[in-house]
């Protein structure tokens, strides 16, 4: 059975571009604080931003790295779609590509990105173990995978389960010791001040 707020999971027609519209501006100031847990010394970095949505956290790499190679993924056409005249400077600046895809299985090299990362999507993910090694393969290295979620309480998420379809309802616990039953190291999370706001950084061997 459909539910009510399933645009959350996957974004269609108007009133999925009003959901990507609204979630770019929502989730923006947890986003920021994020990213900026991202420490690197290397400024030509591929980044890969999964369930790219509605591109603002696209934009906020881009601001950021202002001379990385930015690629963005997602399994919604509305999404790739709104995303691609959201972020139409970068694409013609030829910073952005964008791939309707699913992580699950992507058509990407073997150890191409120094980072990939998932804003508010891995509750989405079907099979997390597939996806953390579809992950781990295109990463290079030693590189990151990051993620960021705003909800990280059963009592969150049951809540929001009631309206959309979710795959995965983890706290921060939970997810680091999956990463690290995956073979990522040097887990880390941080979560925001009086909020459930929580990143994650998760390296591979």
């Amino acid at each position: 059975m459909k539910k009510s707020n399933d645009n959350a999971r996957f974004p269609s027609g108007k009133s999925g571009i009003l959901t990507l519209q609204r979630m770019n501006k929502m989730h923006n100031i947890g986003s920021l604080w994020a990213i900026e847990k991202i420490k690197t010394n290397n400024e030509n970095i591929k980044i890969l931003d999964v369930g790219c949505g509605g591109g603002q956290n696209l934009l906020n790499f881009a601001e950021k790295f202002p001379n990385a190679k930015l690629f963005g993924i997602d399994y919604s056409p509305t999404s790739i779609k709104f995303c691609a005249k959201n972020c139409k400077n970068l694409i013609g600046e030829n910073r952005l590509k964008l791939e309707l895809c699913d992580i699950h299985k992507t058509n990407f090299k073997e150890r191409e990105f120094d980072i990939v990362s998932a804003f508010e999507t891995l509750y989405f993910w079907k099979n997390l173990d597939a996806c953390f090694a579809e992950i781990k393969r295109i990463l290079k290295l030693n590189g990151l995978f990051f993620i960021f979620l705003e909800g990280t309480t059963k009592e969150t998420l049951n809540e929001w389960n009631k309206s959309v379809e979710l795959a995965n309802m983890l706290t921060c616990n939970e997810l680091v010791e999956i990463l690290q039953r995956n073979d990522f190291k040097d887990v880390e999370f941080f979560t925001l001040e009086n909020s459930e706001k929580s990143c994650f950084l998760a390296y591979k061997k």
